[in-house]
């Protein structure tokens, strides 16, 4: 395939990603039947490459309960491609999880969560590194070497109410080192940013998520 643009997210408005969100369903609901076949997409926009991670919840009316996140941090396909992979992991390969029998998909509320490029921050004080990252506005990315590498969404800070250095310590320990990590200069820290699509309840209307950077409250809009 010849080189293509990647993917900003901001790129995306509600219809692309009402369209995400149902190639992730749909590719779940096809891997559990067996099914093989095309999946429609009609936004051009969907088929430039991209990164991204599907998260799947269990709905419970008024509460939900992770049941898979997988995803992408690099543009190795069409975002489309990418959003249909991460689904099918999710569904089925998240070693944290048994893998979701077709009567549990339609108990599920689907998460997209398309990325942009990470950029890695660059500081001679490692102590400056909490004022260079803002909850409600980036994703955290921590890498060691070939062995070590944890990413925490957006989302995560909003919804956990966390500060910008509780978001570092959290997402070192993702990668499996200490919360202290960041501070240590052989480790990679960076940032990206988001655009995220919902479904309200299990395949039901789906809306844009718009995080508060102020009040660390996640708030979400149509």
């Amino acid at each position: 395939m010849s080189k293509m643009e990647t993917l900003d997210p901001q790129e995306l408005d509600l219809e692309a990603g009402r369209e995400l969100v149902r190639v992730a369903r749909e590719s779940i609901e096809m891997k559990l039947n067996g099914r093989k076949g095309e999946i429609e997409i009609k936004n051009p926009l969907l088929r430039r490459r991209g990164m991204g991670f599907v998260t799947l919840e269990t709905f419970y009316g008024d509460t939900t309960e992770l049941r898979g996140c997988i995803g992408y941090l690099r543009p190795v396909a069409e975002i489309w491609k990418v959003i249909a992979q991460a689904a099918i992991g999710a569904a089925q390969g998240d070693p944290r999880f048994p893998p979701l029998k077709r009567n549990e998909l339609d108990y599920v509320i689907i998460e997209v969560t398309v990325l942009s490029q990470p950029s890695q921050i660059r500081t001679e004080d490692p102590w400056e590194l909490p004022k260079l990252v803002k909850v409600g506005r980036d994703g955290v990315l921590v890498e060691r070497d070939p062995w070590y590498s944890g990413v925490l969404l957006p989302q995560v800070g909003t919804e956990n109410k966390w500060d910008s250095q509780t978001l570092l310590a959290e997402t070192c320990m993702k990668a499996g080192l200490s919360p202290e990590c960041w501070l240590d200069r052989r480790n990679r820290i960076s940032t990206f940013t988001a655009a995220i699509f919902r479904e309200r309840k299990p395949k039901g209307e789906v809306f844009k998520v718009e995080l508060s950077q102020s009040e660390g409250d996640l708030m979400r809009k149509v």
